[in-house]
């Protein structure tokens, strides 16, 4: 009957060889440093034009727009908010204005009524290089009816994997302290 002993043994000490506290890796194995295209903290980045979109039947209106945050010469970072009618914050019908807190069904790529999006690196023909979808904020929209009008508050973001739509583990974060928009609608 030594077997227990023999566990008891064999667990005791903290398993931490240099007593830091942390995870030792294996020797000579490093993370892969991930390469962020969006800037940690867009900001306050004020009022934005943008480019305003709208289509579906009633119960199932899908209002959106896109707003350029940053370029360069061949790529541009993009704010997109998109109001899906019959979804989260609009489970019962079409976008209306309110103040939308950032949480619950919204947090979901898949069930999110209120959606917001950064996406990173887009690059004309091909598609962006990185997609940031919200973890928290606060999205207040102010009209629905002839124009899209709203702003963004604190909203987060974290990265997702384009294929999966999961949140990448260790991915990039970024950031938009306060955005407005108002544009017309088609």
């Amino acid at each position: 009957m030594c077997l227990p002993i023999l566990l008891v043994a064999a667990c005791t000490g903290s398993g931490d060889p240099d007593d830091t506290g942390g995870v030792d890796a294996a020797p000579g194995i490093d993370a892969v440093p991930r390469t962020c295209t969006v800037v940690s903290d867009l900001g306050q980045l004020g009022a934005r034009d943008g480019t305003p979109m709208a289509s579906g039947a009633a119960g199932s209106r899908i209002l959106a727009v896109s707003m350029t945050v940053a370029s360069d010469a061949s790529t541009r970072d993009v704010v997109f908010v998109q109001l899906k009618g019959g979804k989260g914050a609009f489970a019962a019908g079409d976008p209306v204005p309110g103040t939308y807190p950032l949480t619950g069904a919204e947090l979901d790529y898949n069930t999110c009524g209120v959606c917001v999006t950064v996406i990173g690196d887009l690059v004309a023909g091909q598609g962006p290089t990185q997609f940031y979808f919200q973890r928290s904020g606060t999205v207040t929209i102010t009209s629905t009816s002839g124009s899209l009008t709203g702003s963004l508050s604190n909203v987060e973001f974290l990265e997702l994997d384009l294929a999966s739509e999961e949140v990448i583990r260790d991915g990039c974060e970024t950031q938009v302290g306060g955005l407005s928009f108002d544009e017309a609608l088609p």
